[in-house]
């Protein structure tokens, strides 16, 4: 992934109320804090709540937050082609549970 944005050539960024003029403020706020490529600069969800463009969703009794991060262990794998369509497979598979049967013969035991 590194080596790829080192690749991607440098642009001018486009400010989102070009992006969304018919957006207000409080939405181009929102977008602004949320919207970041580099994660630290990132408002977090508790922040992100908190922002003007929420305040009417916005219900501090009942917002209940993780006290522990999300574990995205999962992910850290080198994705191969044939893992990468056994991912979708697999997918797929819980969603639709007859091409199991209808595949038996081409999955291995």
């Amino acid at each position: 992934a590194r080596s790829f944005i080192k690749k991607v050539p440098v642009c001018k960024r486009t400010p989102w109320q070009q992006v969304y003029p018919k957006a207000t403020e409080k939405c181009i706020d929102a977008i602004e804090k949320m919207v970041m490529f580099n994660p630290t600069k990132r408002v977090n969800v508790t922040e992100a709540i908190c922002l003007p463009y929420f305040e009417t969703l916005h219900m501090p009794d009942d917002e209940p937050v993780s006290d522990k991060p999300v574990d995205w262990a999962f992910d850290k794998f080198t994705p191969t082609k044939r893992l990468l369509q056994n991912y979708v497979y697999v997918e797929c598979a819980s969603f639709h549970p007859e091409i199991v049967k209808r595949d038996a013969h081409l999955l291995p035991e």
